[in-house]
């Protein structure tokens, strides 16, 4: 396998992309935020771009997506925080964000309503994602609020909820956005044909 074939490989382009949009929010995102909101700016945001990639990656490989997104936010955890134990409870947090989307597609499933990407459906269905996004960001804004219950007062659960939920719908949409953006500026355009 040389370089190009590995970063053509799915799992390291969701990989690298969770990696990249964590950078984006920690370097710029954040710091903005904390200059006029300061409450839990360690633990939550008003606009979080790596739930983006979450739901896109599940949407596309399915729960395999798992592959690229536990090593990258085990990474970035790693980075963000080395003085914590792999083992400390907050370290569940990965586990928790990144299983959230696949929760989510599981959940729809078992209602029989399978909206993976397969190779029937090609096109992107944003409403569909937003929708399957915001019942992940409910699952990860429970469960990260119930990972970090120690830390916080019980007045501030409220607010860390609503910043995970705001956060990764807002995320969500205006990942999207720019993807369907992107696309359409990447993508060949049908030519008119005149008859």
């Amino acid at each position: 396998m040389n370089v190009i074939d590995f970063f053509k490989n799915p799992y390291v382009i969701t990989f690298l992309a969770y990696t990249l949009t964590y950078s984006l929010h920690f370097h710029v995102i954040s710091p903005f935020e904390h200059l006029y909101d300061n409450v839990l700016t360690g633990l939550a945001s008003w606009l979080f771009f790596p739930h983006a990639v979450r739901v896109l990656s599940v949407w596309m490989l399915g729960p395999k997506a798992l592959i690229g997104l536990l090593p990258a936010h085990y990474l970035i955890g790693y980075i963000m925080y080395p003085d914590r134990a792999l083992f400390d409870l907050d370290m569940l947090a990965p586990l928790v964000a990144s299983m959230s989307a696949v929760v989510a597609f599981e959940m729809f499933k078992l209602a029989n309503l399978n909206l993976y990407l397969d190779d029937l459906q090609k096109a992107l269905h944003w409403r569909t994602l937003l929708l399957v996004g915001a019942v992940a960001s409910v699952f990860n804004a429970v469960g990260l609020t119930f990972v970090y219950q120690g830390y916080i007062d019980q007045a501030s659960m409220y607010t860390l909820m609503t910043k995970y939920l705001v956060g990764d719908t807002l995320g969500l949409f205006l990942g999207l956005v720019i993807v369907v953006l992107v696309l359409r500026w990447v993508l060949p355009r049908p030519s008119a044909t005149s008859s």
